[in-house]
């Protein structure tokens, strides 16, 4: 008995230093550690929405690089072609763009055109010459390019602006391109939907324009984090315009749900130690080490298991009706939530993953992974001594097709002109999306008379291969050009060679094949083709 008495004793002042120690350290220590982690993670999920509204303006600047740097954009700005208007910017156009206004203006800062999504109807006179202003409050020397937020009198919008250049980047520019999208209600709810939680903008007033940032950097004047209502925590960004002063203000809402669990997990840590120094205190030794130090053995030895290669797999059995038992319950429960969740962002980082490299309607590489590929096949010649062929592939006379069967119709001319491209590859060729109804193919260790043969074949299989749209049989045909080349050839100059060579197959009467030539290294041309025509 007295040693019992001795253990129960010992075993219970011990039991209770530890507990009020640890409810101490709990109450001092723990929650002022979950408030900073909490912020940190509101931190990121601010800079993560600050990320997604750089995207758009990315995304809109590289719009209006395509646009400002397109041959017809050069010409336009030369002869003034209403033909070159209304074929381009059409309000269906512009609004498959997602673009509230397009503006085109001259060396002399005069606007020499504005289309709108309004129709007729233009940007107003003053919303038009406050763009203007900006832009030209942004010439130090040659202009380069400005995109940002800009706000009207109607609200806010995102302006890109870049000078217009042929596609080749030489010559004297000849005005400048601004397109602007609506930061609008639609904008900040597909925020909301990317970074999952409440987003909004608020406009700030402000005096005249200041200095504008010429570059696509956002700039921030002001980060706060502040505590709200309802268990809520905020924070707020303010937003830097192109006009050099604090023009929005970027607001996220986010729940305490790192300081509730993190209570939780207080109390529940502090429940479990006093039910176990109640029990080992009540409890003979035999009782503790049966059911308290080998059942705590059997949670330590399965959690280095987890670790060490089971993963998320693993599970635990424990018997019994207790704490422990209700501990391992709940470790599976929380193994097989990670497991459910882990899958579920694996899933969604694939198809993140596919969607970012990808052309959604035809599911080939997209543009950027195109050339990123070209890049990296040609960095591969150097090592390999090879030549790398470009085929450019461009549907002709897409627009009738368009024009008669609407762009349900096209869609499906694009898709099947993608199935025909990809049929007639080798396994390590490359086929991607330019934009619009032209394609490139990339053909590594390819000689400049095997890429024209490619060509050849590939737009003979797309004239013989009838597309029934909308109870019509549709017989489409292509025009190619063809450019190989050796490292250090840039991939620029490979593309622009080959969409040379497109243009002039267009020129010579389409449904044709022309190649174009580039010098190689150290005086060595590469092999010349002559153009091939259809049979």
């Amino acid at each position: 008995m007295k040693l019992r008495r001795i253990v129960t004793v010992y075993t219970g002042a011990i039991t209770a230093i530890l507990l009020l120690a640890m409810f101490a350290v709990s109450c001092a220590v723990l929650p002022k550690s979950f408030a900073r982690l909490e912020r940190r993670h509101v931190e990121d999920d601010l800079d993560r929405t600050r990320q997604l509204l750089h995207r758009e303006i990315v995304e809109l600047d590289r719009t209006a690089t395509d646009y400002a740097n397109w041959d017809d954009t050069y010409e336009y700005m030369l002869n003034f072609s209403p033909r070159y208007v209304r074929s381009t910017y059409s309000v269906p156009t512009l609004r498959n763009l997602g673009l509230r206004s397009v503006m085109l203006v001259n060396n002399d800062d005069r606007i020499v055109m504005l289309r709108s999504v309004k129709g007729d109807e233009t940007e107003s006179p003053h919303d038009a010459n406050h763009l203007l202003r900006i832009v030209s409050g942004s010439r130090r020397g040659v202009f380069r390019s400005i995109a940002g937020v800009v706000q009207l009198s109607d609200g806010a919008v995102l302006m890109a602006a870049h000078p217009i250049l042929n596609s080749s980047y030489k010559g004297t520019p000849r005005g400048i391109l601004l397109m602007t999208r609506d930061f609008d209600s639609k904008l900040v709810a597909r925020l909301s939907s990317l970074a999952q939680m409440p987003v909004s903008v608020e406009l700030l007033p402000h005096g005249d324009a200041g200095d504008q940032s010429n570059n696509l950097a956002l700039p921030f004047a002001s980060t706060v984090i502040q505590d709200s209502k309802d268990d809520h925590i905020e924070a707020l960004a303010t937003i830097r315009g192109l006009e050099g002063e604090p023009d929005f203000r970027l607001r996220i809402v986010h729940t305490r749900d790192i300081s509730q669990q993190g209570r939780n997990a207080i109390h529940l840590l502090l429940f479990m130690i006093t039910a176990l120094g109640v029990a080992f205190a009540v409890l003979n030794l035999w009782t503790v080490d049966t059911y308290v130090i080998g059942r705590i053995l059997k949670l330590t030895k399965f959690t280095k298991t987890v670790r060490s290669g089971t993963g998320l797999a693993g599970r635990i059995d424990i018997q019994g009706n207790d704490e422990i038992s209700e501990l391992g319950s709940r470790m599976n429960d929380m193994l097989s939530e990670l497991q459910a969740s882990h899958e579920s962002v694996l899933a969604a980082r694939k198809r993140l993953e596919f969607e970012a490299s990808h052309d959604s309607l035809t599911g080939m590489w997209n543009r950027a992974a195109g050339l990123d590929f070209l890049k990296k096949e040609l960095a591969r010649s150097s090592r390999e001594g090879t030549e790398v062929s470009v085929v450019m592939l461009d549907l002709d006379y897409f627009k009738e097709i368009n024009d008669r069967f609407g762009h349900s119709g096209g869609d499906a001319v694009l898709r099947n002109l993608s199935s025909v491209i990809r049929r007639n590859l080798r396994t390590f060729d490359m086929s991607a999306r330019y934009g619009g109804e032209e394609f490139f193919i990339i053909a590594p260790n390819c000689s400049p008379d095997e890429a024209k043969s490619l060509a050849q074949r590939i737009i003979t299989r797309i004239e013989s291969s009838p597309i029934n749209v909308q109870d019509s049989v549709v017989r489409a045909t292509a025009s190619a050009g063809v450019c190989s080349g050796t490292f250090p050839t840039a991939s620029e100059d490979l593309l622009g060679a080959a969409d040379r060579a497109l243009y002039r197959a267009k020129a010579n009467g389409r449904n044709r094949v022309e190649c174009e030539s580039i010098p190689g290294q150290n005086g060595r041309p590469l092999a010349k083709t002559t153009p091939l025509l259809l049979a």
